[in-house]
């Protein structure tokens, strides 16, 4: 940085010393022009030549653990999502009167797919028709529905 100023300083005071002794006033605008690009140059090499030095490994690790961080966040989101829809088809079957179903959800955040798997007890004797109508008029999604 020392040597950065070192060298606009004296730059500068070539500068002056060479408009002084400038001759012909029609050059002068092209002089000052060119000149003060040089003088960008000499400003802007040295701040490029720092930022290479610069570690910009903690930036990456703060980047890996903030998208470890999203990936965490999707998992609890889609683990709610589970639990509500499970709950809120318990509800509605218990409405109905029908209790004791086994209700399973699968969401695949992949292929943006949800499963719904009800096992019916063998001992109920619960319409397969009508439990697959509830959750196809609640969810959307036709249920793989077994008896165990």
């Amino acid at each position: 940085m020392q040597k950065t100023i070192l060298c606009v300083c004296i730059y500068i005071i070539l500068i002056s010393i060479f408009f002084v002794l400038i001759p012909n006033k029609n050059m002068e605008s092209v002089m000052k022009f060119t000149l003060n690009l040089f003088l960008i140059s000499i400003i802007v090499v040295p701040l490029i030549s720092n930022i290479k030095k610069i570690d910009f490994s903690q930036y990456k690790n703060i980047l890996n653990k903030n998208q470890m961080q999203s990936y965490d966040l999707e998992e609890k989101v889609l683990e709610n999502n589970k639990k509500n829809l499970k709950n809120a088809l318990e509800i509605v079957f218990f409405q109905n009167g029908y209790k004791d179903l086994d209700i399973s959800i699968d969401i695949n955040k992949d292929s943006q797919t949800t499963n719904i798997s009800i096992k019916i007890p063998n001992e109920k004797n619960y319409s397969r028709k009508e439990i697959e109508k509830i959750t196809k008029q609640q969810t959307g999604i036709t249920p793989k529905i077994e008896y165990i």
